[in-house]
């Protein structure tokens, strides 16, 4: 029943049971779809079978915020935004003219080599924008690569920002020079949607004769697999420059190949077949430092720090501070702490004056103790363990 319905009542049914309209499963929405795969016919994320070629506009998906309008010169001018779970993209809409202008970004064939030994010829998108590299998860599991866990933030178009956990070691060489490079990329599953977003004709492109083409499919949509970021893009760079009419692209040299770029015009036949999809591509990528992330987090959650020490432990850990050293065998030496301010009432010699008149009183009574006594001190004094006192204000010893 669902196949031979029309595309508009398969969208009814599938909004009327709940289905997510990427995968057409129930449970969850578009914009947390997991799946990978897109519109065939258009490259939004939508089921090919929810696609409707007919229609004067696309495919709306009623997800909040999906699409707005704005009039621009009394014309409509179509914004649409397309952010997932793996990525923060813009794409933008340009007004409908007789003649429509798409943008073309740079793109490149290069060997991938994996771990497993295994290597593959994938499309790589070249960004200036990206202060990172980026892979498919599809292309690392192919390769065999190891991955690590490494939480990252993504930050992208307006603030958006997309959390990732796992990033890989890859090699990507050139194919037609001994350019090697070593990559830390971020694995997500989907880099971006099919570049370019339609196909180009390249007929009356008489610049390009007689040059070897990074990505010679250029103007043939196809997957991403591999997004290398600006730390290659600035190096891979060569002088060489070709600049053709108004309205065709521009070849740059590069160190795998010459790479294609720049604004290109659709013919009225092109633009009738064209629904109102993005005609260009943004991505700009920044990682927050997940040092800094963390040391905010716990920033905000750590409870403040009550000193719980008193007064003599603050003594005692200024003492250490203070006074603490270390020897040539790596021991800390450290003073004996002592009381500076002595209690006034310390009774101490009078307890110890009583103490001695009733000893003395004891042995007057009992004379063989007394001279044992007496015996013991001697012996304990000749032995160094006691010496006698003599009082500072008294004349009799």
């Amino acid at each position: 029943m669902f196949m031979k319905a029309s595309v508009s009542e398969r969208q009814l049914m599938v909004k009327k049971s709940q289905l997510c309209l990427n995968c057409l499963r129930v449970g969850h929405s578009r914009s947390v779809c997991s799946m990978d795969k897109v519109c065939k016919m258009c490259g939004f994320k939508h089921h090919t079978l929810l696609h409707n070629v007919t229609a004067k506009q696309h495919f709306s998906e009623e997800d909040p915020g999906s699409t707005s309008k704005t009039t621009v010169n009394n014309e409509t001018v179509s914004s649409t935004t397309i952010i997932d779970t793996t990525e923060a993209v813009v794409a933008h809409g340009m007004p409908r003219s007789p003649a429509v202008s798409s943008v073309l970004l740079s793109t490149a064939l290069v060997q991938v080599h994996g771990s497993n030994g295994r290597t593959e010829l994938c499309r790589a998108l070249l960004d200036s924008a990206s202060q990172s590299h980026f892979i498919t998860s599809s292309l690392a599991t192919r390769l065999g690569l190891q991955r690590v866990n490494c939480p990252v933030t993504v930050e992208g178009i307006s603030d958006a920002s997309t959390k990732m956990s796992e990033m890989t070691f890859l090699s990507v060489s050139s194919r037609i020079s001994d350019t090697n490079y070593r990559l830390t990329a971020i694995v997500t599953p989907r880099v971006t949607v099919d570049l370019p977003t339609k196909r180009c004709s390249v007929d009356t492109w008489t610049h390009f004769k007689d040059v070897s083409l990074a990505d010679p499919n250029f103007h043939v949509p196809g997957r991403i697999d591999l997004l290398i970021g600006a730390e290659v893009f600035l190096d891979c760079i060569k002088n060489g420059k070709i600049s053709g009419p108004a309205n065709t692209p521009t070849l740059q040299n590069s160190k795998f190949g010459w790479i294609v770029y720049g604004t290109t015009e659709m013919q009225s036949s092109q633009q009738t077949q064209l629904p109102s999809i993005a005609s260009r591509v943004v991505t700009s990528c920044a990682i927050t430092s997940l040092d800094r992330t963390l040391r905010n987090f716990w920033e905000l959650e750590e409870v403040p720090r009550l000193s719980t020490m008193s007064a003599e432990e603050k003594m005692c850990e200024e003492h250490y501070q203070n006074t603490h050293t270390r020897d040539s065998r790596g021991r800390y030496v450290l003073q004996l702490p002592f009381k500076k301010d002595i209690p006034s009432n310390n009774n101490s010699y009078l307890n110890a004056l009583r103490r001695l008149n009733q000893v003395e009183a004891f042995l007057s009574k009992h004379t063989d103790i007394s001279i044992q006594y007496k015996e013991f001190m001697r012996e304990y004094q000749d032995s160094n363990h006691m010496e006698k006192y003599y009082h500072m204000t008294s004349t009799n010893q």
